[in-house]
């Protein structure tokens, strides 16, 4: 997960409830059973997609400016995101309803690194001061969340804390380990008390968590903590019931890979897309060469991860045998992903057959049912 910076302005943008405009000509065919409502980010602005193929536009996205995540409130009345200014790095939180009404966004200086709904309440994570949690109430300036319980002392030298997931019963946070321990994820509860709910007995800080539409099982990334070359390790399942963690590695490859993202399906199963960077590893950047790849697309079966055959990015299941994918190529480096270029938002079913939903997609989200 990216480290933030410290959120320095609110800037609150009025937009009319009339400004959430329906084209007529953005009315794409839609499949024989209904999709959920979907929300779409892209060049021109934040949008819903709903069962019959119509977009309405929620917020416009400014010149120059792109977004880079989405997220559903959990009543599903709510759209927030993170943006970013392409030339210069800065990133925006935004939010609004979706049904119209006013947009507001606060500045952040120059990164703010996550969002997530922490219960009905916006939240962001920043660096400095070191490890403060934002969060963003109905009305006035953004205000720092107080955390209590967590296993590492805040406001060192380094930061330590960043968000992992959000959820109606408290978000999930990832601590970096201690000098002689490993990283921990905690869950956070509405007053800001953490509790323990996983030791990751690694070093490196989890990265790309999700949870089961159950709420039972939670998933994430751990990268190698080697300089130059931190490619993915594992993949951990964890059990949250139990706390103990199931760890899934990666296909053998002799280049380094990375999970772009993971997500689960309604049956409780963890998919992961994986990029491979170009290699071998290298210690001077003068030989970190990047190339363009597409992900493909694994499933967990057991200790191992199968291919599926599909290329994508970004993944979300609909239910009844169908996912979202937003396609298209990454640049990748042996030290990371560094970017994509706006893909396809495709709906692939269980028979094979693949459905356009949307173009130039730079983020979407799966509204709750």
């Amino acid at each position: 997960m990216t480290r933030s910076r410290t959120l320095v302005a609110g800037l609150v943008v009025a937009v009319a409830a009339s400004a959430c405009q329906t084209s007529a000509d953005e009315r794409d065919a839609a499949p024989q059973e209904a999709v959920p409502r979907l929300a779409v980010a892209d060049g021109a602005g934040v949008r819903i997609r709903d069962s019959t193929g119509t977009f309405t536009t929620v917020a416009p996205v400014p010149s120059g400016w792109r977004v880079e995540s989405l997220i559903w409130s959990g009543d599903g009345e709510r759209l927030a995101w993170l943006a970013v200014q392409t030339t210069t790095g800065t990133t925006r939180v935004g939010e609004a309803p979706v049904t119209g009404g006013a947009v507001r966004q606060w500045t952040c200086d120059p990164r703010c690194g996550a969002v997530a709904w922490h219960g009905d309440e916006l939240i962001s994570d920043a660096a400095e001061p070191v490890d403060t949690v934002n969060r963003y109430p109905d009305s006035g300036s953004p205000q720092p969340l107080q955390l209590s319980g967590l296993s590492v002392d805040l406001g060192g030298d380094r930061p330590v804390l960043s968000l992992l997931v959000g959820s109606a019963d408290g978000v999930f946070v990832a601590t970096a380990a201690a000098p002689g321990g490993s990283s921990a994820i905690h869950r956070v509860n509405a007053d800001g008390t953490a509790a323990g709910v996983h030791d990751t007995g690694a070093e490196a800080t989890p990265r790309h968590g999700t949870l089961s539409a159950d709420g039972s099982q939670l998933a994430y990334a751990v990268d190698r903590t080697v300089t130059g070359c931190p490619a993915t390790e594992t993949v951990v399942l964890v059990d949250l019931a139990s706390g103990q963690g199931s760890p899934i590695a990666p296909p053998l490859s002799a280049v380094p890979q990375f999970v772009s993202d993971l997500w689960f399906d309604e049956a409780g199963t963890v998919y992961a897309s994986l990029l491979e960077g170009p290699g071998p590893c290298a210690a001077t950047p003068a030989s970190r060469p990047t190339a363009s790849a597409t992900a493909q697309v694994h499933r967990r079966d057991g200790t191992v991860w199968r291919s599926t055959g599909a290329r994508a990015r970004q993944g979300a299941d609909l239910g009844d045998g169908r996912t979202a994918l937003l396609t298209g190529p990454s640049t990748v480096a042996p030290d990371g992903v560094h970017g994509s270029p706006p893909g396809a938002l495709t709906l692939s079913d269980s028979a094979g057959s693949d459905q356009v939903l949307a173009k130039a997609v730079t983020a979407f989200a799966v509204a709750p049912s």
